[in-house]
């Protein structure tokens, strides 16, 4: 019986610990299910995540469909929908091929020959794009008043036609061998290729940007990689991809957005609160809530990036030399002196700016550091005073005006910072902020002693920089700044094809500036340009002095940081919705920065 017994408490036991067997193994085998639908369930998630860019900023186009518009806020439409023959890429200011698969310059440099990409298709027409869609648009754009301008107006650019070789070449004439003519053809208006057949059944070319179709405010027909999908002037515009590039979206192209949502927020405190809540991946940021957020950065380890490329804009002051006191060199000597730039570059831009020392700023080619230029020097401030007429300084004691507008070039906490520093040697410095308004009547029409200035390249050349000395500029005529022969000497330097001849005479115009003093060079800001701040989880972007001109949503990608998975922490409660599994990649990327805690918006 004892036998008996025993053998049955073992099968009993074996059959137990076959069900505990089997259970467990259900059990690891529902885990396992479980694991791999939460895993399923997330990368579907993240791949939904990667889908959409979404970028804020505080402007808007007005106009999407046609591109010779100059405000720059077309402009960021255009260069990511229409193409132009070469292009800017990455960091370089070299000339990639795009619609033109190369090109040739002649000897003499006055003719190009470009030989064109072939099948590629304007979208969503399916027209093709040839020779004589690039003959179209050139001419168009080179006879756009406002956009020749830009280059220095027709007597400058030397445009004489473009020629049809065949359905794939086009030799393009000039009438004298500009040194910087190849950059107008990647400035997106001008350079940008348009379908002759779409333009022209909405009303061809316009006179003006007010007189154009407003069919072409809202509609597209190009060869980008993006196309508008959506828009509501003031509010946002919604790229997506256009299933028919020629570049492709297959390979790593494939994880390349299919949708940029541009936002317009006016406000920099909604923007930063955007950005850390993961709301945003690339923002626009004010220069003052910078220094704070790279410092958080740091100690809490965000997964920000501050964009801390140069930035080709100068601040300048520019002086009237047609009235006293600034029509008398010693004063305008002295207050080049008497400016602390390193003071201002360090506690008013918060270290995002460099001396500016020539009209072209550090990381351009033109730029010599050797040239002379003003320092902080109190001492040598009154050395200038006292060479100074005496009816001049008298002046100077009794108060001289610096007109500006709020946010826009020094600033009013850099004309405090002067005005503290000029009452050390006597000069009363009154502040006199005005509307934009009432600012761009000054600049146009002179009147004012000093005037409060910024300039922004429109082309990567120092000609670009120089472009508001030549006396038929509208301030160098207003305010007397230049002689007759500096501009002979800039057109001069135009023309010549030496480069080290160019840098040559861009020195004598810095060493007459020098002694003349036509403007004090104040700073040049860092800290990228519109696109300064983004998520760590943004990969493949690359800064370029030249950004509003260069494609730059084709080629960004979103994912995880290096080595993290993502089902890695997350709880098995969040992901039983859509919903929560978004919720949890986007705390797996630790985007979920609260606003509070950023304390940003101070």
């Amino acid at each position: 019986m004892s036998f008996l017994k025993r053998k049955s408490t073992i099968a009993v036991a074996v059959l137990l610990l076959a069900i505990l067997i089997g259970s467990y193994g259900y059990m690891v085998y529902q885990q396992q299910q479980m694991n791999q639908q939460q895993q399923q369930t997330l990368e579907a998630k993240q791949k939904d995540f990667q889908k959409t860019i979404t970028y804020v900023q505080h402007q808007v186009p007005r106009i999407v469909g046609y591109p010779l518009t100059y405000p720059s806020y077309n402009e960021i439409i255009v260069k990511e929908t229409y193409e132009t023959l070469a292009r800017y890429e990455g960091s370089s200011l070299d000339f990639k091929p795009s619609l033109a698969e190369k090109w040739e310059v002649s000897p003499d440099g006055k003719v190009y020959t470009f030989y064109l990409r072939k099948n590629v298709n304007f979208y969503p027409s399916g027209d093709p794009f040839n020779a004589q869609a690039v003959k179209f648009s050139l001419d168009s754009a080179f006879t756009w008043p406002f956009q020749v301008s830009v280059f220095g107006g027709p007597d400058l650019l030397q445009y004489n036609r473009t020629e049809i070789i065949d359905s794939y070449t086009v030799k393009i004439y000039i009438n004298r061998p500009l040194a910087w003519f190849m950059r107008t053809l990647t400035y997106p208006p001008i350079g940008s290729i348009m379908n002759p057949k779409f333009i022209n059944a909405h009303g061809g070319i316009p006179k003006s940007e007010t007189t154009v179709d407003p069919y072409l405010i809202r509609n597209q027909d190009v060869t980008g990689p993006y196309i508008v999908e959506d828009f509501k002037p003031g509010d946002r515009v919604i790229l997506k991809r256009n299933p028919t590039y020629w570049g492709g979206w297959t390979g790593e192209k494939a994880n390349y957005p299919e949708r940029v949502v541009m936002r317009n927020v006016p406000e920099a405190a909604t923007r930063m609160m955007l950005l850390g809540r993961g709301d945003a991946d690339i923002a626009q940021i004010d220069m003052q809530y910078l220094p704070e957020l790279k410092q958080r950065i740091q100690s809490e380890k965000l997964p920000l990036v501050i964009d801390e490329a140069p930035n080709m804009r100068e601040l300048l002051v520019l002086f009237d030399q047609k009235a006293a006191p600034t029509n008398d060199v010693h004063v305008r000597r002295a207050l080049a002196w008497s400016f602390d730039y390193d003071k201002y570059i360090g506690s008013v831009m918060y270290g995002f700016g460099t001396r500016l020392i020539t009209f072209v700023p550090k990381g351009m080619w033109g730029y010599q550091p050797d040239v002379p230029y003003y320092t902080f020097n109190l001492d040598k401030a009154k050395a200038e005073l006292a060479l100074a007429k005496p009816e001049n300084v008298a002046m100077l004691q009794q108060g001289i005006k610096i007109t500006y507008t709020p946010a826009y070039a020094i600033g009013k906490d850099g004309y405090l910072m002067w005005k503290s520093d000029l009452a050390k040697i006597g000069v009363n410095l009154i502040l006199d902020e005005v509307s934009s308004v009432t600012y761009t009547n000054a600049m146009r029409s002179g009147g004012v002693a000093m005037l409060d200035r910024r300039w922004t390249m429109d082309f990567p050349d120092p000609a670009s920089f120089y472009a508001f000395l030549p006396k038929n500029y509208y301030e160098s005529e207003k305010f007397a700044t230049s002689p007759d022969w500096v501009g002979d000497l800039l057109a001069k330097t135009a023309f010549e094809v030496n480069q080290d001849q160019r840098l040559k005479y861009y020195r004598q115009i810095e060493e007459w500036a020098y002694d003349s003093v036509p403007y004090i060079k104040v700073a040049s800001p860092i800290g990228g340009g519109v696109y300064n701040v983004r998520g760590g989880w943004v990969n493949g972007y690359s800064s370029n002095i030249m950004e509003d001109y260069k494609p730059v949503w084709y080629g960004l990608w979103k994912g995880l940081p290096a080595g993290q998975s993502p089902i890695s922490s997350i709880s098995s409660k969040l992901v039983n919705s859509l919903s929560d599994a978004l919720l949890a990649i986007k705390k797996e990327l630790h985007i979920l920065i609260r606003l509070g805690d950023l304390q940003l918006c101070r």
